[in-house]
């Protein structure tokens, strides 16, 4: 039998002679870095770093349940740290809060520092069958006829004196058979690798070509077990491309979760609730921000890091194509626009296009397939205001995408259609297209469920005792708003409890209302959007009730740059607070009760005399 023996030194720093890079600690951890690793496959030189990739960054041993946190860094299940919990039910009251989006904890990487939630904490299913694959192949290493022995000696990262040295020394040497990756992923395995330890080689014999031939045979067997890993994606059935971890734990590529919440898929990019599609992998909701920006839905960063490290020339060919997949993708990416009026998102509008240049744009949008009858419409600006860096153009910069659902052609020629709102965007750019404007626009996408949250916790007070964490439908019915209530004071409410203040608004309108006014206006305006939890839909009414109300241009637009429901919310509380305000003052002043007779109307003397709404 032949053996070879080799001594690995493990530091805290690298000498100049080696050709392996320092870590960059902080607070005694690795920072890991966002950028992709370098596209050059590992050789049995990489040894270690090898191993710390499959290294819990806490506890330093191999990664146990390993799992994916919403900041794309991973750890072991049992590193999340318990006496950390907080229920938030028990300190904060929120509107967005479910039984598994109860417990917070803060990252305990100090990389990240953000707050978590134990429903993003699912076992990373990817993950373990990487490691499942080192534990096989390295095991099968331990018992190959040609062993070669890695003596351990180990620098701890303060200065140790030469007795405590010669302790720690006795303690840490020991013999692993195989090559030096099979040495370290056991030392790692049994705890005595610190993840932050670099390590360089010095052979103890003339050669270590048995050593360097055992890594070369295990990396080749990784490679095959761990293919399985990153070439199953649900969405394109392909390698991973900038791999993105639900909290369910299954991954997908950026590109194919963004087409899933995508308009391809006939999911509006403009709210939460809409976004809540099901897992490809396990069918449970998906609570991913409409935009699957790096900065909102960081990059899983060890599934990264493994897949350009050891797959590194099928991802360049994957990444090749997808480019050109988006080449092809964005040719002709100008928007129609319509201006006039404006379909808000979820809601449904219909209209008589009798313009001769609007007519063309709708004939040149119905020889396209009907997905792709797509089109923005636009606020009018007749007052010349400037609109941001477009200046002073005919239109307002922030509108809707619609789709354009049917279309029929009269008999003069002119059309019926009816269009669907799906999202927001701003004009960035626009121009001229057979004599009706096109423009390139921005979307203006929602922010996620942990967002709405945060924003929530950081405007939030505790709320009065009447409204709980989980209102049904009698609860939000009962609950009381304060006749004393300001705008000023929407500000430290719960999302539910300024909900609720928009809903007051709307039933006194309709008690205002005659029964034939209801049903026209019911009949133009579609019912009012509902929910199972709170009875009216948190995220549509807004929309619904600024179609409905006859405000002004000016602040429908502000609904359309908000991208928050909380912040949509408000806007509709701060109408109704307004125009309580208002009609009580107008009362006083005519010294009787004034009867509305559309209460989806406010009274047009009002918007021109006071310069309400």
């Amino acid at each position: 039998m032949v053996m070879t023996r080799c001594l690995l030194t493990l530091l805290n720093y690298i000498p100049s002679e080696t050709f392996l890079e320092t870590p960059n600690l902080i607070n005694g951890h690795k920072e890991i870095s966002p950028h992709i690793a370098p596209l050059h496959p590992f050789t049995g030189w990489d040894a270690r770093e090898i191993v710390r990739l499959v290294q819990c960054p806490l506890c330093s041993k191999i990664l146990h349940e390993p799992v994916t946190l919403p900041c794309g860094n991973t750890i072991c299940r049992a590193c999340i740290p318990r006496d950390s919990l907080w229920r938030l039910s028990t300190t904060l009251r929120l509107s967005y809060v479910n039984s598994n989006r109860d417990w917070r904890f803060t990252c305990p990487l100090p990389t990240c520092g953000q707050e978590h939630t134990g429903g993003d904490t699912s076992p990373n299913p990817d993950l373990k069958i990487v490691i499942n694959a080192f534990d096989t192949e390295t095991t099968r290493h331990r018992n190959v006829p040609k062993l070669a022995w890695i003596l351990l000696k180990l620098n701890g990262f303060d200065p140790l004196s030469k007795q405590v040295l010669t302790s720690l020394l006795g303690e840490c040497r020991s013999g692993c058979v195989g090559g030096k990756i099979t040495a370290i992923y056991l030392m790692a395995n049994m705890g005595k690798l610190p993840y932050n330890s670099d390590a360089f080689y010095k052979p103890y014999s003339c050669t270590m070509e048995t050593c360097r031939s055992l890594d070369a045979d295990l990396l080749e067997r990784l490679k095959e077990s761990i293919k399985p890993a990153f070439s199953c994606c649900q969405l394109c059935q392909d390698w991973f491309l900038d791999p993105v971890t639900a909290g369910c734990g299954h991954s997908t590529c950026r590109t194919c979760l963004q087409e899933l919440l995508d308009l391809e898929n006939v999911i509006s990019r403009t709210s939460v609730a809409d976004a809540k599609k099901g897992c490809p992998s396990c069918r449970q909701t998906l609570f991913v921000p409409p935009a699957c920006t790096p900065d909102v839905a960081p990059t899983n960063i060890l599934l990264d890091k493994l897949l350009n490290r050891f797959f590194p020339e099928e991802l360049a060919i994957r990444r090749a194509e997808a480019e050109d997949k988006t080449r092809i993708g964005t040719t002709g990416t100008d928007l129609s626009l319509f201006i006039g009026t404006v379909c808000f998102p979820t809601q449904r509008r219909k209209l008589n296009i009798w313009q001769p240049n609007y007519i063309l744009m709708i004939e040149n949008l119905q020889h396209l397939r009907w997905k792709k009858r797509l089109f923005g419409m636009l606020f009018p600006n007749p007052g010349g205001i400037p609109q941001g860096d477009l200046g002073a153009v005919p239109f307002r910069e922030y509108g809707t995408l619609v789709h354009m659902t049917h279309i029929e052609r009269r008999g003069d020629s002119t059309y019926d259609i009816e269009v669907k709102g799906l999202s927001c965007f701003r004009v960035l750019q626009h121009g001229m297209f057979h004599l009706y404007p096109i423009g390139k626009v921005e979307w203006l996408y929602d922010i996620g469920v942990a967002a709405e949250e945060a924003l929530e916790i950081r405007e939030n007070v505790p709320p009065p005792a009447i409204i709980t964490t989980h209102l049904n439908e009698e609860d939000f019915l009962d609950t009381q708003i304060t006749d004393t209530l300001t705008v000023q004071d929407l500000d430290t409410m719960s999302t539910v409890a300024i909900l609720k203040v928009s809903i007051d608004f709307y039933l006194a309108m309709d008690r205002d209302s005659t029964e034939e006014d209801q049903k026209r206006n019911r009949a133009r305006y579609g019912p009012i959007p509902l929910d199972s939890k709170y009875l009216w839909d948190p995220v549509k009414f807004p929309w619904w009730l600024t179609s409905a109300l006859e405000i002004s241009d000016v602040e429908k637009c502000k609904m359309l740059r908000e991208t928050s429901i909380r912040g949509r919310l408000k806007l509709c509380a701060k109408w109704a607070l307004e125009e309580k305000k208002f009609r009580q003052h107008r009362d006083i002043w005519l010294g009787s009760k004034v009867e509305v007779g559309n209460w989806y109307c406010l009274d047009a003397w009002v918007c021109s005399v006071t310069g309400h709404f």
